[in-house]
Order: C-alpha cells, then structure tokens, then sequence
C-alpha cells in the first residue's frame, strides 16, 4: 500500500510540474523569494495588497523559515479566517499577541511546534481569538507541557482552577498577574457554586448567565457614563448585544474559548485527553478522519495534521518560491506536509483489501479440492490416473 500512495504522490507531483504556471504565480514566486526585503522596504506600506496574496507571501516565508514578527505584523490581514504558525523559530509569543488584534476572524489555529507559547500567552491568545474552533497544537514536549497548563482557562465548560481550587503549583505566577476584574468574575462564579455543578452542560451554562450578567452590568454603566439614561440599553440590537457582551466577557478577564469544537493535538498527553473528555466532550480530540458513517460526508481538511493550513494559499505561488531551497530544508518547517487526499487513500486501501480477498479465496478454493480429494474415492483414482506418464 505505501508504494501505491508512493506511486500516486508521484505521479501527482509529475503532473503539476507539467503544468505551466500562470503570470501571477510567476511573479508571486519571484515575490515570495525575496519577502524580507519586501517587507523591510515596504513596510507599513503592504495594506493595499489582497487578503490572498498577503496569506499566500505568508506562506512561503514560514516554509522558507523567514516568518518573523516584522513580517507577520506587516501582512496581518482582518480578512483571514485561519492561520498556519507550525513550526516557525523566529517568531515569539509576543510578536503573535502583538499581531492577533489585526487577525480578529481567526477560527482555525496551526501552532504546532511552536515552543515559545507560555500558560500565560496561551490565555491571552485566546482572549484575543475567542471565535477559535479548530486549534492544532503539540509538536513538542515544551509546547504540550504549556497548553496542557493552559487547558483548565481557556476550554469551555472547564472551570478555572483559581475557582474549583485546583491551580497547579506552575500557574501561581500567572494567577497572580489577572486582572481585578478576572477576580471579581472568579469570586462571583464561586459564590453563586459554579464548582459544585454536575455536569459540563450545566456548566457551560452557568458561564454563560455570568457573561450575560456581566455584559448587561457593563452596557448599563456604559450607557449611564455617555448618555446618563439606563433605558438606553434596553434599544440595543441583538448584535449590539452580543458586542457587549463580549467586550464585557473581555473586560472581566473571560479567556475561554467557548466556540471550540476540535483540538487536533497528535501527541496528546494522557492527561489533557482524560480532562477534556471528563469536562468538556463536545471538543472533539484527533478526529476521525474517515467519512461519516450516516452521511457518508467527509471530514474538513483542517483536522487532518498531516495537510497544513496554508496549503491553498500556495496554490497562488509559482515554485520559484523555493527553488532556491534544499528539500529536507523546506520540510522542515511544514510539519504536517500533505499527503495523498483522503480519496485516494480510500482508493489504495479498497486496492489493496481486494488483492488480499482474491488471495484469500484461491486458498479457500485450493483447500476446499484438497478435501474434496481425500473424501473420494472416485476421485483419487482419476487424480492418480491423470498423474500417470504417457
């Protein structure tokens, strides 16, 4: 079966290559050659360019390991919904954060082997990307240390462990630099017994009266300090509404990701696998990545680790890009290189099931005439004739 993925790969790669690339990918391959200089002589000055080619330029400095804070702040775009940090070096937490308020859409996260993320940075990446629902993570041992300190804050229906009194002895440095208004939120949630709830259902929506409490709280006060009417609040559109709510889930320190639905994390340690599915079920850890048994509908390429994020954003680049590149090099940085698709995959093995059914019924049949061959006498008798020399 490898040597027919192996087969197909390749010849899949044989027929892009014969395939002429366009004016566009052309010069966005001599582009992406030269994307730090690009950036140093340009930057601030890249805001004209599409969403797409800022992601597709994005693309090749991080395959080419040039993705750094200087480049990520001058090709943030607000139109991204998903963004691809595997394996990037030259980046640190500070940069990204420093970034994330240019990116507010992101929904899908690749931070695979990215080291440089603490407890802390992963709660403040959550706080500024709630909307997350699809986070690929781990790659490393340090990297998974981290997020799994950082699971008890950011995961919906987990209660945070300043509130349900289970902080680990690594958070203490973290809980103290919160917010006094995360505080307050933390002392309010345990007053009303948040810790002592049955179930995730019941705690997720505890956690969202308390948002709603708190956003209603702040849209009141809001509206007192600017227009001093009360009754100014109760006019809001439902969108005004969920806005405030979330600039009050913001203000009172609320970093919970609460419309997460799949954590694509390879080397899960035992322990975030166990939290996760005791706390909150409804995320989904390592998919399946086979076709619904119902539907029959498969799964989106996001979860599958082993095809990265920024792949369709490479399809505008021309392979000038990484020419200049050595091949172990440029793997390096792409963790998760793609493979054959999920189709073809499904073709090999239905191949491969069907070449061992055919072996299987031969000797079944074989063995069958062997039996049939013992149990007659009729038939041992023509056999030996058969046998017999001319």
């Amino acid at each position: 079966m490898q040597q027919l993925l192996q087969q197909q790969r390749q010849q899949e790669l044989q027929q892009q290559q014969r395939q002429l690339p366009s004016l566009q990918q052309l010069c966005m391959g001599v582009l992406g050659r030269h994307v730090t200089e690009l950036v140093q002589q340009l930057q601030g000055q890249l805001s004209w360019l599409p969403a797409d080619v800022k992601a597709a330029l994005l693309a090749v400095a991080r395959r080419r390991g040039e993705l750094t804070g200087a480049v990520l702040a001058a090709l943030a775009d607000a139109e991204w919904g998903c963004l691809d940090l595997a394996g990037c070096r030259r980046l640190n937490a500070a940069e990204v954060l420093a970034a994330a308020g240019s990116m507010p859409h992101i929904r899908v996260l690749d931070v695979t082997g990215f080291d440089q993320l603490s407890a802390g940075g992963w709660r403040q990446l959550a706080r500024a990307w709630p909307r997350l629902a699809i986070l690929r993570l781990g790659g490393s041992a340090a990297a998974s240390r981290e997020a799994l300190r950082a699971l008890p804050h950011i995961l919906p229906g987990i209660l945070p462990p300043g509130v349900a009194g289970a902080a680990p002895a690594g958070d203490a440095a973290d809980a103290s630099a919160s917010t006094a208004a995360g505080g307050a939120a933390a002392a309010a949630a345990a007053a009303a017994g948040v810790d002592c709830l049955g179930s995730w259902e019941d705690a997720y929506a505890s956690d969202n009266e308390q948002d709603e409490e708190d956003a209603t709280t702040a849209a009141h006060q809001t509206d007192a300090q600017q227009a001093g009417d009360f009754s100014q609040s109760s006019t809001c559109t439902p969108q005004q509404q969920h806005q405030a709510a979330a600039a009050a889930a913001a203000a009172a320190g609320d970093c919970r990701l609460k419309e997460l639905r799949v954590l694509v994390w390879p080397d899960v340690p035992a322990e975030a696998l166990d939290l996760v599915q005791r706390r909150c079920p409804r995320v989904a850890v390592n998919p399946s990545l086979l076709p619904d048994a119902a539907s029959g509908v498969l799964p989106p390429p996001e979860v599958d680790p082993r095809v990265p994020l920024d792949g369709p954003a490479m399809g505008l680049v021309g392979p000038a890009a990484l020419q200049d590149l050595p091949e172990e090099g440029c793997s390096s940085c792409q963790p998760g290189a793609p493979g054959p698709s999920i189709a073809d995959r499904f073709r090999a093995a239905y191949i491969e099931q069907a070449a061992r059914l055919r072996d299987k019924e031969r000797r079944l049949w074989q063995q069958q005439q062997r039996r049939q061959l013992r149990s007659s006498h009729v038939l041992r008798t023509l056999n030996a004739w058969l046998d017999e020399p001319a």
